[in-house]
């Protein structure tokens, strides 16, 4: 709960619904090898994965993976925005 708290309260529930959907590559990437699945995440996502996977290369660590998507995922979320007026 204190996690889902946390993501609510930096991007509301919207962006969070997003980012629970655009996260699911890091189960992709990390456990290929016992899954054999490849990422096949929803086309709305595809610009904001491939942002958040450089993301995780670099820091292979949760917590600072969210810090530092945060920013990312306000930023996408304008552009969708954008799109959809």
């Amino acid at each position: 709960m204190a996690l889902l708290g946390l993501l609510q309260k930096n991007l509301g529930n919207e962006l969070t619904s997003h980012l629970k959907e655009a996260v699911t590559f890091i189960l992709n990437e990390e456990f290929f090898d016992l899954m054999g699945a490849e990422d096949q995440g929803y086309a709305i996502h595809k610009d904001l994965r491939l942002k958040l996977t450089k993301i995780w290369r670099e820091t292979k660590n949760f917590e600072k993976f969210l810090t530092k998507s945060f920013p990312i995922v306000r930023e996408w979320g304008k552009v969708l925005i954008q799109r959809e007026t």
